[in-house]
């Protein structure tokens, strides 16, 4: 793939295509009432994550879905 720059631009292409696939299948499975799927797919093919953090005053734990996409347009 280093060597044939339109093989890489082909795989790339590719890979976005199948990103924006499972975004579409997240919303699909979240309103067949699978929200757990749509979760598990996201962090391991979108790079999505969640973060939690305590504070020392013992204020509720802030729970966060954070992904690299939220901009991008499907």
């Amino acid at each position: 793939m280093a060597e044939d720059e339109s093989f890489a631009e082909i795989v790339d292409n590719g890979r976005s295509m199948g990103k924006l696939s499972v975004r579409r299948q997240q919303f699909r499975i979240m309103d067949g009432g699978n929200p757990t799927m749509a979760i598990w797919l996201g962090k391991q093919l979108l790079g999505q994550k969640e973060h939690s953090e305590i504070v020392q005053d013992h204020r509720p734990i802030h729970i966060e879905i954070v992904s690299p996409y939220d901009d991008a347009e499907d």
